[in-house]
């Protein structure tokens, strides 16, 4: 029997794409995780066959998780999930190790499929993913990286990366720490950054800060 793990912090998206799939697949059990430390503690207590990984979450995002497995799981098959289906994304999450990426409003039996191809070994992108991602081949390089962000996450990017702490910039946003605290998480799941410091050197580099 094949055992999968879930790792999305929408628990009504999780329970149907749990249900989903054990209605389409035969042999499978599948756990569940709210964040992407649930994921990794789950993986080093139980062995599973392939987990499907939301690209962004509180605290540690998709790509911070895919890069912690590439040392600790290697092997382990990763079907990346998300909302987006910018070449952006899907570009990260396959240089970071992701065997496959599919977008959540596409057709759930799609990810079944792709379930079967990576437990198999092989990879997956989805076919709309994949013509995004032929006809803008050297896009994903030539752009800079921060063209992935919101207007609203590339402003706080530049004032984390100005020293300024999330309190301050809630104050000065209108918004409350708690929503600022979930933009920065973003940014640095969009971003593969592990913390502010890479922000700062990022700005830097960038240009994005004086």
């Amino acid at each position: 029997m094949s055992k999968i793990l879930i790792a999305d912090d929408h628990p009504l998206f999780r329970s149907g794409l749990k249900q989903f799939l054990l209605s389409e697949l035969k042999d499978v059990s599948i756990d569940e995780a709210s964040n992407g430390q649930e994921a990794l503690e789950a993986i080093e207590q139980e062995k599973y066959e392939a987990l499907v990984l939301d690209i962004i979450m509180p605290d540690l995002g998709g790509l911070e998780v895919l890069d912690r497995l590439k040392t600790t799981h290697p092997d382990l098959p990763v079907l990346v999930i998300s909302m987006h289906d910018e070449k952006h994304y899907a570009a990260q999450a396959i240089k970071a190790g992701a065997s496959a990426y599919l977008v959540k409003d596409g057709d759930p039996r799609e990810l079944a499929k792709a379930l079967r191809i990576t437990i198999d070994g092989g990879k997956y992108i989805s076919n709309h993913v994949m013509e995004e991602l032929l006809a803008n081949p050297g896009s994903s390089s030539s752009e800079p990286q921060h063209n992935i962000l919101s207007n609203r996450e590339l402003q706080i990017l530049k004032l984390i990366a100005s020293g300024k702490k999330l309190t301050t910039i809630a104050e000065e946003l209108s918004l409350s720490v708690s929503a600022v605290s979930t933009h920065r998480t973003r940014i640095l799941s969009k971003m593969a950054f592990e913390n502010n410091a890479d922000i700062v050197r990022y700005a830097v580099k960038a240009e994005l800060i004086d």
